[in-house]
């Protein structure tokens, strides 16, 4: 079910980040808290909705909708850290992307041929 889903998507994520947390924690200060938990909420939710859209959709059509992410994340990453993508990472997301719109493709012609 969905609810399971999210459950062991939450454990494992909580198991994986804490076993890194003694090597990098700091406190936060208090002022940080409204961040913390608007950052919690925000993930959550986005991570509920994203097993939620799997259970009405199929992987091959939601995927290329997934790739905007990584628009997203070079594009915050400009605009808050002025950080610019390096070829590798354009190459990588390149790829990724490539291969995702293919088996897309690959997968829309099998069903042709079902169909037929």
């Amino acid at each position: 079910s969905v609810w399971t889903t999210y459950l062991y998507t939450a454990l494992v994520g909580t198991v994986i980040a804490s076993l890194m947390v003694p090597f990098v924690w700091s406190w936060p200060d208090i002022s940080d808290l409204p961040l913390i938990l608007f950052m919690g909420l925000a993930g959550a939710l986005g991570q509920f909705l994203l097993i939620v859209a799997f259970t009405y959709a199929p992987a091959s059509l939601l995927a290329p909708f997934l790739y905007s992410s990584m628009i997203w994340s070079a594009a915050m990453g400009f605009l808050v850290f002025s950080e610019v993508p390096d070829h590798f990472t354009i190459l990588g997301a390149t790829m990724i992307v490539a291969g995702g719109f293919y088996v897309r493709h690959r997968e829309r012609i099998r069903a042709q041929k079902q169909t037929n």
